[in-house]
């Protein structure tokens, strides 16, 4: 304050005072807590840790007002509570970040994606003033998944004879993950003694007869060199680098008439008195066949006439009773048979 002499202010320590004046702006509530962004999105595997941060969020939540007015809450919109907010509460600004809060499949149609809702709201004042943001979690397929058959052991019946490419059958599998980890991505194999007679797609899944000289017989497939394959077959996700499962196949062989009967001897002896009406000891030819399928039958073809007579069934050669006894030719003692 100064004193006015004649109309003109005099300024001097006896007609001037001077004084302070303090004056205090009282904050009003008019900011809200802000995100520093509407909209965030991340992308996190499956597999993720539970407890485990949403990495590259970035979120921060900011109130520019001062004291009480800038205190706020944080909570999350989720309806499957697969994820959690940290802090619960803030003051002036927070970074925020969202944690796993549960384990994740991706093969869940319903947890591939995640739309969720963070809300910052001031705790002190009233009104109590609030923002939103919203946040997109995707989830990437992990190959946490290996291949499946729909049964175990598998089996298959092949006729030994069998040609080259001869489809044996067909064995897929299936797997829960997607796209290379999945069931497009299996490759399979078939190992195990004597896998190397046969040949599988590696993707499709079709056993086939491999290719062999001599089909029916040794080294080839032949029933009777060996009657059953014992083999694994293998599906393998990630085509062929990843997860594997293993089962049993048995092909097993039909036999096959692949083989003609052979005689125990091909001379066969025996002498009768030309009265007799028998042999002394019986005659009897046998003949083999290695064919569990064949059924053999004895016959003679051979001279066109003979006294005697061979049982089918078991080769024992008698004289006919309607001949009398045998009568030897006339230039011999000796009458040779053919027997088929």
């Amino acid at each position: 304050a100064t004193e006015v002499v004649n109309g003109v202010p005099v300024i001097s320590d006896l007609t001037s005072t001077v004084a302070t004046v303090t004056i205090t702006i009282k904050d009003v509530n008019d900011e809200p807590p802000r995100f520093n962004r509407r909209e965030y999105s991340v992308e996190i595997p499956e597999s993720l840790p539970v407890g485990t941060p949403l990495p590259n969020l970035d979120m921060v939540v900011t109130d520019t007002d001062v004291g009480l007015n800038s205190v706020f809450t944080l909570r999350l919109s989720d309806e499957m509570g697969a994820f959690i907010v940290e802090p619960a509460t803030a003051t002036g600004s927070a970074s925020v970040t969202l944690r796993l809060n549960s384990s994740l499949d991706y093969e869940d149609p319903n947890q591939r994606k995640f739309i969720l809702e963070v809300i910052a709201e001031e705790l002190h004042t009233s009104p109590r003033l609030s923002s939103k943001a919203s946040v997109t979690v995707s989830l990437t397929d992990v190959n946490d998944n290996a291949p499946q058959f729909a049964e175990e052991p598998y089996s298959a019946t092949l006729a030994e004879a069998a040609l080259p490419g001869t489809r044996v059958g067909a064995i897929r599998a299936t797997d829960r993950d997607t796209g290379r980890f999945g069931t497009e991505g299996i490759v399979y194999e078939l190992s195990g003694n004597g896998a190397e007679l046969f040949r599988v797609d590696n993707r499709s899944g079709v056993i086939t007869v491999a290719p062999c000289d001599t089909p029916g017989l040794a080294p080839c497939l032949d029933y009777e060199t060996r009657k059953d394959y014992f083999l694994q077959y293998k599906a393998t996700d990630d085509d062929g680098a990843g997860q594997n499962t293993v089962v049993s196949l048995q092909i097993s062989l039909s036999d096959s008439n692949d083989n003609p009967p052979v005689f125990h001897t091909a001379v066969y002896k025996a002498s009768i008195d030309e009265d007799a009406v028998k042999f002394e000891p019986e005659l009897q030819v046998q003949a083999r066949d290695v064919d569990i399928s064949s059924d053999i039958r004895y016959s003679i073809i051979e001279p066109p006439t003979h006294p005697f007579w061979i049982d089918p069934i078991n080769g024992k050669i008698s004289v006919r009773p309607d001949t009398g006894g045998v009568t030897p030719p006339e230039d011999s003692n000796k009458i040779f048979l053919t027997v088929l």
